[in-house]
């Protein structure tokens, strides 16, 4: 099948959704490795293939009689949850035009005819390579909501060795992430991204992850033992104890990359494109 992936971030208020590069290129690859002709495009369409957007929730309602009826609209973000009202409706009112897929059973179950299709391990995610010495206790990705800034400010004042990535994504980013000890996978109620997302770059590179514990953000339950999910008010004690004891981290870092890699996206790829 010739497929496009569309990746579209022209209507973002900010460039969150730049963060969504490393879970297109895992389906990417997946695709291509199904045998699927499969291109990409950066906020391009590609009227002659079946097209697949990320970030579909930003064109224009006017502009979609303009595209195939068998586009899928595949959502990696967040709609569960009290702030994300506006996108759970937008995308009850595609699900009568267009495919839709999520890549949370959460997020699917919330909209009815919406396609559980997950993400999984795919080989171009594992290229992170591992300094001689972390010279990082934490590193923390996302935009900075209040939340995490509450944690950052923890961090530090407790004397961690931390740093607040913010709007870096690419070689920076990786090389930030390769140098920390522990991986903060923050989720809360003004989260954009999936879990799932954030968490797959870490865990494919062997990396310990500590993520807050949020109602209706839980990890899956084959994922549960690859990361570390605490109350809000327990990451600093998470992050300390991984820290300090190197036999604890490496345990799970060698549990986590063992949990992802059994997670293939294959057979729900598959059964989604009607295979």
């Amino acid at each position: 099948m010739k497929l496009h992936l569309a990746h579209l971030t022209e209507g973002a208020k900010t460039n969150w959704m730049h963060g969504y590069r490393d879970a297109i290129g895992a389906i990417q690859w997946a695709l291509q490795d199904l045998g699927h002709d499969v291109t990409y495009g950066f906020n391009k369409l590609s009227p002659d293939r079946r097209t697949i957007l990320f970030g579909g929730h930003l064109i224009p309602q006017q502009f979609y009689p303009k595209l195939r009826p068998d586009t899928v609209f595949y959502n990696l973000g967040r709609i569960t949850g009290p702030n994300h009202d506006a996108l759970r409706s937008l995308y009850s009112t595609l699900s009568g035009r267009f495919e839709l897929w999520d890549c949370e059973a959460d997020g699917a179950a919330a909209i009815p005819g919406v396609r559980f299709v997950p993400l999984g391990y795919a080989p171009v995610l594992r290229r992170l390579v591992q300094p001689k010495e972390q010279d990082i206790d934490a590193v923390l990705v996302g935009a900075p909501t209040t939340l995490r800034l509450k944690l950052f400010q923890t961090l530090v004042m407790y004397k961690s060795r931390c740093v607040f990535a913010h709007g870096l994504f690419g070689a920076l980013r990786d090389e930030l992430i390769s140098r920390s000890k522990v991986v903060l996978a923050i989720v809360d109620d003004r989260s954009h991204a999936a879990p799932s997302v954030r968490f797959s770059l870490p865990l494919a590179n062997s990396k310990a992850v500590v993520s807050t514990l949020v109602r209706g953000s839980r990890t899956t339950q084959s994922l549960r033992d690859a990361v570390i999910e605490v109350e809000e008010e327990h990451v600093l004690g998470a992050v300390q104890h991984l820290v300090a004891n190197i036999a604890a981290r490496r345990s799970l870092e060698e549990r986590a990359f063992a949990l992802f890699r059994q997670h293939d996206a294959r057979p729900a790829l598959t059964a989604a494109l009607g295979g």
